[in-house]
């Protein structure tokens, strides 16, 4: 199934990177997710400007239908890597995002890009894919 989302931010692209690249943020994304516990990675490569944030969170599995509950028990693990290219000469950026359930045959891999917004000082944070059960 594809998914594309936009996200709007009050902020140019850099200003977005910034916060969508700090660990305080992330931490604070998986606690608003209900997320029972979280490991957040941010890994700067200083060779070609390229980031990946690694965010791992437990999320309850209420909500599962019944017939998947026995497959995943009372948390799901839900891992999201983001890896971030380098900044273009407008700040914009591209980049790769996945999400895996471990132990379970569901998926996403798409794209990922920050770009500036139709307003001036404002950015549009765009995640696109196909999110794929097994």
């Amino acid at each position: 199934m594809r998914i594309t989302e936009t996200v709007a931010h009050p902020c140019d692209p850099a200003r977005a990177y910034q916060m969508l690249t700090d660990h305080d943020y992330q931490v604070a994304r998986a606690e608003r997710s209900g997320a029972t516990d979280q490991t957040v990675t941010i890994d700067t490569d200083r060779g070609d400007g390229a980031t990946t944030v690694t965010l791992q969170r437990h999320l309850p599995s209420t909500g599962v239908p019944d017939w998947a509950s026995t497959f995943v028990g009372p948390s799901l693990l839900l891992v999201e890597t983001v890896r971030w290219g380098a900044a273009d000469a407008d700040g914009e950026r591209e980049g790769a995002m996945s999400l895996e359930l471990p132990g379970l045959p569901v998926s996403f891999t798409g794209g990922i890009h920050l770009r500036r917004g139709a307003e001036a000082g404002t950015s549009e944070h765009v995640v696109d894919g196909d999110l794929e059960a097994r």
